[in-house]
């Protein structure tokens, strides 16, 4: 029988000296506990920083959008103006023509910049999402960690409340993290 095993039958049999039982209890579940709260700040961390690129290059995504739109428009006024300067004369037509390829350019140019940084935002947003699953998965795995750790913890008559509640805390806070949204 493994020494694990062995422990806890000799645990339940009540063989085991309540000294034993607050020491397996102190070197394991704590020590669990802590690493994972310190996962979960860790994580917590991670997630605000993945929301935080996000949100900068949504930004700029945004700016260079109005910026295509705004030349998109000066585009159009320029085709309008192409098509009344021809009934007047040749001459005119050909200024306006050149003013609106410097036009076009501006509007192609701003416009490939809009969609790298969609790209760029997108693939920012679905890093993003991963790290969301990533947190989610990680809450649900310590809140049960915890209520094991209460119910190990009041098997033995110890009273853990404070410890739990900072664990609970740190698992609140990775919880709430990940109700961040990326372009939902």
């Amino acid at each position: 029988m493994r020494t694990r095993e062995k422990f806890y039958e000799n645990l339940n049999k009540k063989h085991v000296s309540l000294e034993k039982r607050v020491e397996r209890f102190e070197f394991q579940d704590v020590k669990t506990l802590d690493s994972m709260a310190s996962k979960a700040a860790s994580l917590h961390a991670k997630m605000k920083k993945a929301h935080d690129k996000w949100i900068d290059l949504d930004i700029k995504k945004d700016d260079l959008d109005e910026a295509w739109k705004k030349t998109k428009e000066i585009s159009d006024a320029g085709i309008d103006k192409i098509q009344s300067v021809k009934k007047e004369n040749e001459k005119r037509l050909e200024v306006a023509v050149k003013n609106s390829e410097k036009l076009w350019k501006k509007y192609s140019a701003a416009y490939k910049k809009y969609e790298k940084a969609k790209d760029i935002s997108d693939k920012e947003a679905s890093a993003g999402r991963q790290v969301k699953s990533e947190v989610e998965s990680f809450v649900d795995k310590m809140e049960t960690a915890i209520k094991n750790f209460e119910r190990s913890a009041k098997a033995l008559g110890v009273d853990v409340s404070s410890k739990v509640e900072k664990y609970k805390t740190a698992m609140r806070r990775a919880h709430a993290s990940s109700m961040v949204k990326f372009g939902e």
